[in-house]
């Protein structure tokens, strides 16, 4: 979590703000799913094929209607 983040965090939760404080958790959790799904990042070390084209379907952008 960025120093911002941080400081974000802990001014609300100092000032009794817990649902705003949670609330910076969560958009700081939804900025990093997305950014490991634009950028593929994958765990898992022996991953097989299967697996690597069923995330490639996943990231990809969704179609124009």
């Amino acid at each position: 979590m960025s120093d911002t983040y941080l400081q974000h965090f802990e001014l609300e939760a100092r000032q009794g703000k817990l649902d705003r404080a949670l609330s910076v958790l969560e958009r700081v959790r939804g900025r990093t799913a997305a950014a490991l799904l634009e950028n593929k990042v994958s765990f898992a070390k022996d991953e097989s094929a299967d697996v690597r084209a069923l995330e490639d379907e996943v990231s990809k952008p969704p179609a124009s209607p």
